[in-house]
């Protein structure tokens, strides 16, 4: 290897060396091999060679991260990051598609309002309020959820706080305020701060139906945000090649 201008030779060692000192983004750990100095780096650079990779190997390894999400084991998550941002179309093809018709999101469009109402109960059926209890007076203190938002929801970007929880759970906190039947959630007076099953008391309150028409609406939300969009962009991307290639 020959710098230009330069009649000496410029060994491997000392390029590699350069590369380390002047990206400051690898470091040599023992012989003949170099580490990323930081994980970030690695999950960039292992993103950036899926997304150059041909068609068919590019399939596999997005079936390899779709399968590892499935099973919420959640090891390439940042990997899955750097792909939504620069790999687009077909992380949207092999990635957000495939998870989108495996968790039912694909249908969360055209569900019967039975299925709607148990899809809530999924979401909700480990949700607690927590209610400050004091004589006849009883107010909502906060909310606690044992799960959480799933993390192929997180993925999908799908904010459970914004998307699900906070738009049903404001439903509940009017309610609270208007409704007589409140005061009487609560029985025992002997306990201060009382946790309540939110299915429970929605139930009792008799508000399902207008808790149900709030999540309705948002689960209809991230169907076209999310998974309408990954179609679109597909079919569009498709409709251009063939728009360039003199096919349609």
């Amino acid at each position: 290897m020959k710098l230009k201008g330069r009649f000496g030779e410029c060994k491997a060692e000392s390029l590699a060396q350069d590369f380390i000192n002047v990206t400051c983004l690898i470091q040599r750990e023992g012989f003949n091999k170099y580490i990323f100095i930081h994980k970030s780096i690695q999950e960039y650079h292992a993103a950036e060679f899926i997304k150059n990779i041909s068609s068919d190997q590019k399939n596999k390894f997005y079936s390899f991260l779709v399968e590892d999400i499935k099973k919420n084991e959640l090891r390439f998550s940042n990997v899955i990051v750097f792909l939504k941002e620069i790999d687009v179309i077909d992380c949207a093809k092999f990635l957000i598609i495939p998870l989108c018709e495996y968790f039912g999101v694909s249908k969360w469009n055209a569900l019967t309002p039975l299925e709607y109402k148990d899809l809530l109960r999924t979401f909700f059926s480990d949700t607690y309020i927590h209610l400050f209890n004091d004589n006849n007076e009883r107010d909502i203190m906060g909310f606690s959820s044992l799960s959480g938002v799933s993390g192929w929801m997180q993925l999908l970007d799908i904010s459970g706080n914004n998307d699900l929880y906070t738009p049903v759970f404001e439903v509940l906190i009017d309610e609270s305020l208007s409704s007589a039947n409140f005061k009487d959630v609560v029985t025992s007076q002997e306990q201060k701060i009382v946790k309540i099953s939110f299915m429970k008391i929605i139930i009792q309150l008799g508000i399902e139906d207008k808790i149900a028409e709030v999540f309705i609406k948002n689960i209809q939300k991230i169907h076209n945000e999310v998974y309408c969009e990954a179609i679109n962009k597909v079919n569009n991307e498709d409709v251009s090649i063939k728009e360039f290639f003199d096919l349609i």
